[in-house]
């Protein structure tokens, strides 16, 4: 554009020295450069409308191909998680089994009271809870959640899930929820599996204005500020970077209509608000 204005002013400069009879004549071609010149600028602006519009195309396919690899990842999860149960499943069937072959009836009712039952009072749960997800009907969050709660389960945990409203609508992108929703289970379940009620409650409340979810576990005392553990490289676990919460925050606070705060009482407290109507 620099070069076109520049080409103008020299055209309009020269103008001045050329005579009147010549006035007409110069006109005419000035007047078919100019034209030239903005059928040149029209078609550039066409080309650079398509280039935007193949870019946005583009930036659109890799979003969803970030987004397929990430549910890929999750199922392969949920998989690693349902070969354990298959381990210990194959376990419990050998004991008992050899319990039996020896006749051995006090041990086996003992292994049955303390083994058996809790292990089927903590399926049973599972499949309550895991059921819960049928509400969500966005396959990426439902898939984020099954396989963390499934992990939960198979580690001796026991988490509660309310939601009474279908879920249909987030508000916001779903990738970037599925990292915050996975940050926020993988510390609650790290930090309840640190303490002996090992108890993780999650909620997921539907309002006129407002998603909330809201999880809840118990935890280690914390003997810093809430605010602290936003903080990037900072954390009071070992092999840990540091990075969750602050990239939690990081989320939240780029976005206009969510909100993200903590807080501890004993037990640790987190909330992500949504506001409907205004996904950025």
């Amino acid at each position: 554009m620099k070069n076109v204005l520049f080409l103008l002013y020299t055209i309009l400069y020269f103008k001045s020295d050329i005579p009147a009879k010549c006035s007409t004549e110069f006109f005419a071609c000035y007047g078919v450069m100019l034209g030239f010149f903005l059928l040149s600028i029209l078609i550039l602006l066409y080309f650079l409308y398509r280039l935007i519009q193949e870019n946005h195309k583009l930036k659109a396919h890799q979003k969803e191909q970030d987004i397929l690899q990430d549910y890929v990842k999750k199922m392969e999860d949920f998989y690693e998680e349902f070969r354990v149960f298959r381990h210990d499943y194959k376990n419990i069937l050998s004991t008992l089994t050899y319990y039996i072959e020896t006749e051995d009836i006090p041990q086996l009712k003992v292994y049955f009271e303390k083994k058996i039952l809790p292990y089927g009072e903590t399926l049973s749960a599972g499949k309550y809870v895991l059921g819960k997800l049928h509400l969500i009907k966005i396959p990426v969050i439902k898939s984020i959640l099954f396989s963390k709660l499934a992990a939960a389960l198979n580690k001796g945990i026991s988490p509660t899930v309310e939601l009474t409203e279908p879920l249909t609508d987030i508000f916001m992108d779903e990738l970037k929820l599925s990292r915050i929703l996975g940050i926020l289970m993988d510390n609650a379940i790290e930090s309840s599996l640190q303490t002996f009620e090992k108890i993780i409650a999650i909620a997921i409340v539907l309002t006129e204005e407002s998603i909330l979810f809201s999880f809840t576990n118990s935890t280690l005392p914390i003997g810093v500020p809430v605010s602290k553990l936003y903080e990037k490289g900072y954390t009071t676990k070992e092999n840990h970077d540091g990075l969750g919460l602050y990239t939690v925050k990081k989320i939240s606070d780029s976005l206009n209509n969510v909100s993200y705060i903590a807080q501890y009482d004993g037990m640790f407290h987190q909330i992500l608000e949504i506001t409907k109507g205004q996904q950025i």
